[in-house]
């Protein structure tokens, strides 16, 4: 009787334990079966490997492994698994893959990951969203959460990276060559994450989103969201969905590709990611100030300047020189040293119009003569001008030179050479500009010139010092954004001087004199 009682007792506690446990996050054993799909960027290539492992039921490897490869260049794989104890499986594709945005095969290998219960299925695919939500799932399951649960909640969050809100497909059962919302997001997510960057810059932004995800299911880096952004401006999407149908064509695939197009779109208007990829010009170059970083919409000319761009990978430049019938590129209101070019394709001048483009650093000198021109912008292939230069002989409009000043005769109305009587004169200009200038006149004089500076308006005069030899030399220089600028300037016994002017670094005649007495 006792001895029934304790049977009866163990059986009942037994029960309770057994009752305790997750039905969602049971081991089940399974007998010999062959797992199959694709493993897909775009498609992996015929070779690259497939390894399925054993996970126990918190998702750690258990040490059993089958291996398997791709059978062709659809990334289509088999493994075949013998008596696997558990039903949680991770899977990896490792080998090359046919990118979808440059065409063509990639130069070096890629690795993504998956994990699956294989109780329901036996045919699952690889892709870069079952890559993003493979480290997160294994969090949570660590934490807790039923595998399942866990793996609808990481989908879900992935998709909330690229401003997705719902998809009815497990991300096991996508495949890029079928039509569908479901795998044209897969496509959508797939060219954005590949962008224009390497394999090897893949590998770190896949890398990057994972671990950013893992534990609080956000992404959080302002730097990895700006990179996302700044790959999706690039896309060219009607040469991808040409690349990826030309793909399928060429393997014997009937490919339905979906709209990824939209998703794409939405993406770009509607992440709220900051846009940082943008295209640096230089303010200088060898030949003078870059006409493409100065802030005017007026540029003078009679001056020499540089076209200079320095572009990152997939950015593109092109600029349309539109002249007036008086000139051409030699000889005419604008002129161009093939010499000193680098990095710009530079299309034959026709019908009074010149183009330069660029995919890279370039440089080139430009100088402009008398005459009037424009310069259109076209950045990261623009259909309306990103921006309009406009080429107006003589110097800034806005700046001017009056005959008198407070103390005499404008020295800046003298004539290139002219004589001038001791006595005092003015160094008078007036900026009338809503825009910030920089003026700099240096004079240089014999020792033996008398010549003195006072009461300064406007200008900031520096002390005169010695020079090498027989010369001295005193500069004078103004910043302002309007202001009326003179200086009293007394010429006493005889000698000469020589002025050189800029204004916004660049020389100017109208500043630049020599005179004596």
């Amino acid at each position: 009787m006792k001895f029934s009682k304790f049977f009866a007792a163990l059986f009942f506690i037994s029960s309770l334990i057994v009752g305790c446990k997750d039905p969602a996050n049971d081991i089940k054993s399974t007998s010999s079966f062959s797992l199959d799909g694709f493993a897909q960027k775009g498609p992996f290539t015929i070779g690259s490997k497939v390894v399925l492992s054993e996970l126990s039921a918190t998702l750690n490897e258990t040490g059993r492994n089958f291996n398997g490869s791709m059978s062709d260049d659809k990334g289509s794989f088999s493994v075949t698994v013998t008596d696997l104890a558990s039903n949680f499986t991770s899977l990896s594709a490792d080998g090359f893959y046919f990118n979808e945005v440059v065409g063509g095969v990639s130069t070096s290998r890629l690795v993504l990951n998956a994990l699956a219960d294989v109780t329901d299925s036996k045919s699952l695919n690889i892709n870069v969203l079952t890559h993003l939500t493979y480290e997160r799932i294994k969090f949570l399951v660590k934490a807790g959460t039923p595998f399942k649960i866990a793996k609808s909640q990481a989908e879900k969050e992935v998709l909330a990276i690229f401003k997705i809100t719902d998809i009815a497909d497990a991300f096991e059962k996508l495949d890029i060559s079928k039509n569908g919302d479901p795998n044209a997001i897969l496509l959508a997510i797939s060219v954005i994450l590949q962008g224009n960057h390497t394999v090897g810059e893949l590998s770190e932004l896949l890398a990057k989103i994972s671990l950013d995800i893992k534990e609080d299911g956000k992404l959080d880096s302002d730097a990895t969201k700006s990179e996302l952004i700044n790959e999706a401006t690039f896309l060219d999407v009607a040469k991808i969905r040409a690349n990826i149908t030309k793909r399928f064509q060429d393997l014997g695939v009937t490919a339905t590709i979906g709209n990824f197009e939209k998703y794409i779109t939405s993406f770009l208007t509607t992440s709220g990611y900051v846009f940082t990829k943008k295209i640096i010009y230089p303010k200088t170059g060898s030949n003078g100030l870059n006409i493409l970083a100065m802030p005017d919409t007026t540029v003078a000319s009679g001056n020499n300047y540089v076209f200079a761009a320095t572009l990152e990978k997939g950015m593109s430049l092109k600029i349309i020189i539109r002249d007036k019938p008086m000139g051409s590129p030699i000889g005419g209101s604008y002129a161009y040293s093939p010499f000193s070019n680098t990095g710009w394709t530079i299309d034959n001048y026709t019908n009074n119009v010149q183009n330069f483009s660029a995919t890279s650093t370039a440089i080139v000198n430009i100088t402009l003569f008398s005459g009037t021109s424009s310069i259109e912008l076209y950045e990261n292939g623009a259909t309306k001008p990103t921006r309009i230069i406009n080429l107006v002989s003589g110097f800034f409009p806005t700046i001017t030179f009056d005959n008198m000043g407070k103390y005499g005769s404008n020295i800046l109305k003298f004539p290139y050479s002219s004589g001038a009587t001791a006595g005092n004169y003015s160094l008078q200009m007036g900026l009338k500009d809503v825009k910030e200038r920089e003026v700099k006149i240096e004079f240089y004089y014999s020792q033996d010139a008398k010549i003195t500076f006072a009461n300064a308006e406007g200008w900031t005069v520096e002390t005169v010092v010695a020079q090498p030899a027989t010369f001295r030399k005193t500069t004078l220089y103004v910043k302002a954004i309007k202001a009326d600028c003179d200086v009293k300037v007394t010429l006493q016994g005889t000698g000469d001087v020589s002025c050189n002017g800029t204004i916004d670094g660049v020389n100017s005649q109208e500043i630049s004199k020599k005179f004596y007495w």
